[in-house]
């Protein structure tokens, strides 16, 4: 990942409904999984950046069969410092179905805040949410 991948969008407050609402010129192009994106950010009342990364290794891992939750309870370095959810079932890519259940996965709350830091999406990738990338 590199810099120039970052595309950041503006939140502002709709005037005429408002709620919550992205801000997206023609010069900016995010990426197709934007509502996975928007789902995790858009109830935070603090700045939040998501990190969706189609790494091979982890979906290979889930596709073998592991579950991430479990395995990084094995782990100290990782269950110390990240709370991994339950994996999100294989669904299309760039669906807002695949963006829904991401963030069921990770457990939004109505305040915005999350219950886990990752989650595995089976045959995808992985979904990871901090302050700052």
């Amino acid at each position: 990942m590199h810099p120039e991948h970052v595309v950041r969008l503006e939140i502002i407050i709709d005037p005429a409904t408002g709620l919550r609402v992205l801000k997206v010129t023609e010069l900016q192009k995010p990426s197709g999984e934007l509502w996975m994106h928007w789902n995790l950010q858009r109830d935070s009342k603090r700045t939040r950046t998501v990190v969706h990364v189609h790494a091979t290794h982890v979906v290979a891992a889930i596709y073998a069969g592991l579950a991430l939750q479990a395995v990084s309870a094995e782990f100290p370095e990782i269950s110390r410092y990240t709370r991994v959810g339950r994996s999100v079932p294989l669904l299309p890519a760039l669906s807002r179905e695949l963006a829904d259940v991401t963030a069921e996965c990770v457990n939004v709350r109505k305040d915005g805040t999350l219950e886990f830091d990752i989650v595995g999406q089976s045959n995808h990738g992985v979904c990871a949410v901090a302050m700052d990338p």
